[in-house]
């Protein structure tokens, strides 16, 4: 048989092996002389053909399910929504946020003010708790690691009031810094109203002294932020450290480096229990180094480069190191608030940044008072 005869009967078996035709069929009988040469390739074919059109049976058949489950998960998708409201029937109450746009002037700062003390005195007469957060802690948590609170235009400072003429807002070191530990408006707002609340949501409540009075400053930075704290940070580790890098004189990078962790800090906290208890003064530095002559090189190295950091800077012994403060206040989560640090030098008298309308100062009445 000629290899084009061979050929033809393939092709045709082929045809009809997939296609099933009757002309195909008809070609295939017509050179039936030669098919007991092709009896293998015969009972081959005929199995593919089976096999094709099991495989178009089931193709078909998925097509169909698939079809039936996308109709079926959009009518469950219809009943999750809500209902159009029928005649007759009043429309349901959409849900509003609780929480309130920013401010934008220190006036409307005073108005949130009268109005959170009076849920405050609510919450007190209805027997909860007098604090009720603004933020839970993992919002806090992503906000204090985005900084963007660094960036806002209000910030607040609590403080016992002093109507000294050279009164400053912040106390200025001998280097003539000025650190500012703040906050913004927007993240005391819940707690703004009484002294003592705003100490334990600041993580200071060991700082307060029922028999003083206390004021709020209400820092402007402008629309711009250009009024006040330009190198204004969310002071975590990381950055502390490196503020601390920039304005100690001297200080060893490294062994800034190896006191900025929670280990050490817990370390500090101890050893600063230990020296108040004996009497000591913190700002004492002779008394400081005295207490200091006790410990091993290691640990006094240690341990007066981190009270530098504290006399210097301000981050004390309830530094939690995560930009956050740790809430003593019933009602709220582990963390109070977002903390700012603002790294200024010859900061001007607070006269002169409350008659430039830069800050605002507000007195702080106790709740029952």
């Amino acid at each position: 048989m000629g290899g084009g005869a061979a050929f033809e009967i393939i092709l045709t078996a082929i045809l009809a092996a997939v296609t099933g035709g009757v002309g195909a069929v008809a070609s295939m009988a017509s050179k039936a002389r030669h098919m007991t040469k092709f009896k293998k390739l015969g009972e081959l074919l005929v199995d593919f053909a089976k096999a094709s059109k099991q495989l178009a049976s089931h193709t078909k058949a998925r097509a169909k399910q698939a079809a039936k489950a996308a109709k079926k998960s959009f009518d469950d998708l219809k009943t999750d929504m809500d209902a159009p409201v029928q005649k007759g029937e009043r429309p349901r109450a959409i849900e509003k946020p609780r929480r309130k746009r920013p401010i934008k002037s220190v006036e409307e700062a005073k108005a949130r003010l009268a109005e959170a003390r009076k849920e405050i005195i609510q919450r007190r007469k209805a027997g909860l708790p007098e604090y009720k957060p603004k933020y839970s802690d993992q919002e806090l948590i992503a906000m204090a690691e985005n900084g963007a609170t660094a960036n806002e235009r209000f910030l607040v400072s609590v403080q016992p009031k002093d109507t000294s003429p050279d009164a400053t807002l912040v106390f200025q070191r001998e280097s003539k810094l000025a650190p500012a530990w703040t906050t913004s408006f927007d993240q005391l707002e819940a707690a703004v109203s009484d002294p003592k609340l705003i100490h334990q949501v600041l993580g200071a409540q060991s700082n307060f002294d029922p028999n003083k009075e206390y004021v709020m400053h209400i820092i402007d930075r402008g629309e711009n932020l250009d009024q006040y704290g330009n190198n204004t940070i969310v002071p975590t580790w990381d950055n502390l450290s490196d503020a601390s890098k920039n304005h100690l004189a001297k200080a060893d990078p490294d062994l800034i480096d190896s006191v900025m962790s929670s280990e050490c800090q817990a370390e500090y906290a101890t050893k600063m229990e230990e020296f108040w208890s004996s009497g000591g003064n913190q700002y004492n530095q002779r008394e400081v180094k005295r207490f200091s002559s006790q410990m091993s090189e290691s640990e006094k190295s240690k341990f007066l480069m981190r009270h530098s950091i504290r006399t210097e800077i301000g981050a004390n012994t309830e530094f939690t190191g995560n930009g956050l403060t740790a809430n003593t206040a019933s009602g709220g989560g582990n963390y109070g608030v977002v903390e700012t640090l603002t790294m200024d030098y010859n900061t001007p008298p607070l006269s002169q940044l409350q008659s430039a309308g830069t800050v605002v100062t507000i007195d702080l009445v106790p709740i029952g008072s």
